[in-house]
């Protein structure tokens, strides 16, 4: 009979632990990668600005989200009626893109309509 000495078997159980060790290995550091990428800090020290995030305090609202190129920042002030449209260039430059008064954009959809369906 040819059967495995027990150092063969010895060997191969070490190599089945060495292969589960660098798979968990692989596993850990991608996982680190994902928590780090959430927890990313901005060039001026502020934590970076996710798409689709909505924050509300007090009677402001914020609303961040992916234009293409750039991120958009929507600001509504509940307040004063008014919308603030801020374009974030390469994380650390803010544009203001325009002012707009909430009154005046419900009225511009109600005149175009619901559009077609």
């Amino acid at each position: 009979m040819n059967t495995p000495n027990p150092s063969q078997r010895v060997s191969l159980a070490t190599a089945g632990l060495w292969a589960s060790a660098f798979v968990l290995a692989a596993l850990v550091v991608v996982q680190a990668g994902r928590l780090a990428s959430d927890r990313a800090w901005g060039p001026l020290g502020g934590a970076v600005a996710r798409g689709d995030v909505v924050s509300r305090v007090g009677d402001y609202t914020t609303l961040t989200f992916n234009s293409g190129s750039d991120d958009v920042l929507a600001v509504l002030d509940g307040r004063g009626e008014q919308l603030f449209a801020y374009r974030i260039q390469n994380q650390n430059r803010l544009e203001l893109l325009g002012v707009y008064d909430v009154k005046d954009l419900f009225a511009i959809g109600k005149r175009i309509g619901t559009g077609r369906r």
